[in-house]
């Protein structure tokens, strides 16, 4: 929840909402960002209609609450899944310990 706290409610354009999403690591790659975050956002009006900026379309902040319960175990049900398993991620870095200690013992 670091991240989207530090998260701006506000750009001027869509390319600033680009740069924060590579400049706080959200997405590691501008040209996947270049794809990915454009819909996410929307035009910010004024009272006569112009466009004064972009806004996210969504608060994920609304959701924390149940964050907990969406991971909160994951890593050890996937393991404990016997059948064979791939694994992709962003990055070894956003894996959680658990997973990090597993893939040390394979």
């Amino acid at each position: 929840s670091d991240v989207y706290k530090r998260q701006a409610e506000y750009m001027g354009t869509i390319e600033d909402a680009i740069k924060w999403n590579v400049h706080s690591n959200t997405i590691r790659n501008l040209s996947s960002a270049r794809v990915s975050v454009p819909p996410q956002v929307v035009e910010k009006t004024n009272d006569n209609g112009e466009v004064i900026g972009y806004e996210w379309k969504v608060d994920l902040m609304q959701s924390q609450k149940h964050w907990a319960g969406w991971f909160t175990g994951l890593t050890k049900s996937f393991l404990n899944i016997q059948v064979p398993k791939v694994l992709v991620l962003a990055g070894s870095d956003r894996m959680d310990t658990e997973l990090t200690l597993s893939l040390i013992h394979i």
